[in-house]
């Protein structure tokens, strides 16, 4: 991790214990400006919107929160999950009491999503709990809406999609009305899965497009819903205009964790098209890009994928990837895996092709033109 990050932490903490020790404001004044100035340029380096130093160190409470978590994200996508726990909650007692219920209820949402990336679901729980008690004493939409998504992820984790699927609705009503478009997009992304689920493929599509219209100005957030769109339309039966949609991905601010699962998708999409020498420039990059992966899950699922896209061609190169897919997936437990490469020929059966709906059309449209042609043919 960083060792910025782990600075604006220890800068936060110090402005702490000066404010417990009843030290003169000046002192404060001067760690807590140190402390932002940081995070501005930690947020302008990876290409966040955020206000410029001078401004920030300036700004309301809310205004600074707002940056803290931002910074916090970076540290949870990074996987340093108590890091990004650990900024949260020192932001919360250094800017809490001039930030407003909506941002400290951001913070307690992003809290809790955290706590369920590490496996704390009950505290999860918990979080979500107050955040909606916090939605309903100050009678705020978004807050109300952000906790329905944690308790549905929490109940999608458990396998519950109709719990799934009765949250995310609730939280869709709630953010619609608040005018919290981040949120209508983690709804409408819930509901995707939902509609995958039931392999309802068109339903899903819908909803993922409608995921990816909530952050298209987020050059990175924009790759990744992308990413669901072209899933969704390949399950839907249209692996070109799909292959076109994982290509849009690329050409976006990609996220290296999401590289893999991304390239999974590609190599698949483009045997199912014979688009054979993208699918040969995919397979070079997943096989340098496995080796030196730091999750391993996603370095055999993409090497799952390149089975079953070499499967479904014939390729005697199959054998090959498919022994030694299964053997470190069955040596590291990942069962899904394992499953896959014992049923390479089922699972490549591709979807019975689905009637399209007059408002389906004019989506696959938009996706296909998320890549051109000569994108295509350059990509990977």
């Amino acid at each position: 991790m960083d060792a910025e990050l782990l600075r604006i932490g220890v800068l936060l903490n110090r402005s702490l214990q000066l404010r417990g020790a009843g030290a003169p404001d000046d002192d404060i004044s001067r760690v807590r400006s140190a402390c932002f100035s940081l995070v501005a340029g930690v947020l302008e380096e990876r290409g966040r919107r955020a206000l410029a130093r001078e401004q920030l160190i300036g700004a309301s409470g809310a205004a600074m929160l707002a940056s803290l978590r931002d910074v916090a994200e970076l540290a949870e996508d990074a996987g340093a999950l108590r890091l990004a726990n650990s900024l949260l909650v020192l932001g919360y007692r250094e800017l809490g009491h001039d930030a407003g219920a909506r941002e400290l209820g951001r913070v307690v949402a992003q809290r809790a999503r955290t706590a369920r990336k590490a496996g704390d679901a009950e505290a999860a729980q918990a979080l979500y709990a107050i955040v909606k008690d916090m939605g309903v004493q100050h009678d705020d939409d978004e807050l109300r809406a952000r906790a329905e998504i944690g308790f549905g992820n929490l109940l999608w984790h458990r396998g519950n999609l109709p719990g799934l699927e009765h949250h995310a609705t609730a939280a869709l009503e709630y953010a619609t009305r608040a005018g919290a478009l981040d949120v209508v997009g983690l709804a409408h992304q819930s509901l995707m899965i939902v509609a995958a689920g039931a392999r309802m493929f068109d339903k899903a599509v819908m909803h993922a497009w409608a995921a990816y219209e909530t952050v298209m100005g987020d050059e990175t957030k924009a790759a990744e819903a992308l990413l669901n769109v072209a899933q969704a339309t390949l399950d839907f039966g249209e692996p070109g205009i799909a292959l076109r949609a994982f290509v849009g991905a690329f050409a976006r601010q990609l996220p290296k964790r999401s590289e893999l699962p991304a390239l999974g998708g590609a190599a698949v999409a483009a045997a199912r098209v014979r688009e054979l020498a993208v699918l040969e420039r995919v397979i070079a990059r997943i096989d340098a890009l496995a080796q030196g992966a730091d999750l391993e899950f996603d370095a055999l699922a993409a090497r799952a994928d390149v089975a079953l896209a070499l499967s479904s061609l014939n390729d005697p190169r199959v054998d090959t990837w498919r022994a030694h897919t299964l053997a470190a997936a069955s040596a590291a437990g990942f069962h899904e895996i394992v499953y896959r490469m014992e049923n390479l020929a089922k699972e490549f059966a591709p979807p019975r092709h689905q009637p399209a709906s007059p408002e389906l059309l004019v989506v696959l449209a938009d996706v296909e033109n998320t890549s051109n042609p000569g994108e295509l043919q350059r990509a990977f």
